[in-house]
């Protein structure tokens, strides 16, 4: 499959603002949610309704970017790191899709919460 016209909105989330990437096929309205870590209402609410505080950067006007309707279909990690997978639960609970993680990151994963703890974030 491919994509000519990539709609990529850049995030920076959280205390530590980590990037969130949203990715959107501008065509079909196909939409991954890349490193969802922080902040997950106001993904949502961009996502979903172009409200409240968007993106930090895009490839796209914002004029353009209202008029492509979205629907999530997946989120993915590029590692398990709490700032980069901490509100995965939340995201996935909501936009009810698949979530996918490197398998090798899994144990890494399961020490999120312990990781965010110690850094004072959680």
């Amino acid at each position: 499959m491919g994509v000519s016209a990539p709609l990529i909105e850049n995030f920076l989330v959280g205390p530590l603002q980590m990037r969130c990437s949203v990715v959107t096929d501008s065509d079909s309205g196909d939409t991954v949610i890349i490193d969802g870590g922080d902040e997950p209402q106001r993904l949502i609410d961009w996502i979903e309704s172009c409200q409240g505080s968007g993106p930090n950067w895009s490839t796209h006007t914002e004029v353009e970017t209202k008029s492509i309707k979205r629907k999530v279909v997946a989120l993915l990690n590029t590692h398990a790191h709490f700032d980069h997978s901490g509100h995965i639960p939340t995201l996935k609970k909501h936009f009810d899709v698949d979530w996918y993680l490197h398998q090798d990151d899994t144990f890494l994963q399961t020490l999120a919460k312990t990781a965010a703890v110690r850094y004072g974030i959680a």
